[in-house]
């Protein structure tokens, strides 16, 4: 059963509202610029916890699910890779889009770094990722 929880506490600076005061103190770290928390491999620091073990990952080799098969850089998350794969369907000089997309797209793949199987399409390899690789691992433990 869920209750509805009022925010009654307001950030003085942003208007925002939460229900606790602890979660108020927790965002008001972002105004004041403290940042308690620093990461012991590259010494990046931040505000909130959770901001720092979700950038944790980025120095964990395993966690780089998605690679790009034109030049084998890999990322974390999809959203970042195909960012990164458009910057190869632009021209460097001008930044425009080169054409025949296309049959640029047809001739680059993605490619699953776990087992080597290849996609066109980002979201059929998302899927693979998580039916065959994610779920089962997790099924494992």
């Amino acid at each position: 059963m869920y209750r509805k929880v009022k925010r009654t506490l307001e950030c003085s600076l942003c208007c925002k509202r939460f229900s606790s005061r602890s979660n108020l103190n927790t965002h008001s770290m972002l105004h004041s610029g403290v940042k308690p928390f620093s990461c012991d491999v590259c010494g990046r620091q931040f505000s909130q916890k959770g901001n720092l073990l979700r950038h944790s990952a980025v120095h964990s080799r395993k966690r780089r699910l998605f690679g790009c098969d034109v030049c084998g850089k890999h990322f974390l998350h999809k959203l970042h890779l195909v960012r990164h794969f458009s910057e190869h369907k632009r021209d460097s000089s001008t930044g425009r889009e080169l054409p025949g997309k296309d049959a640029a797209k047809k001739e680059i793949s993605l490619k699953c770094n776990v087992c080597g199987l290849q996609f066109m399409r980002i979201r059929n390899l998302i899927t693979h990722l998580k039916v065959r690789h994610i779920q089962q691992s997790a099924e494992r433990v």
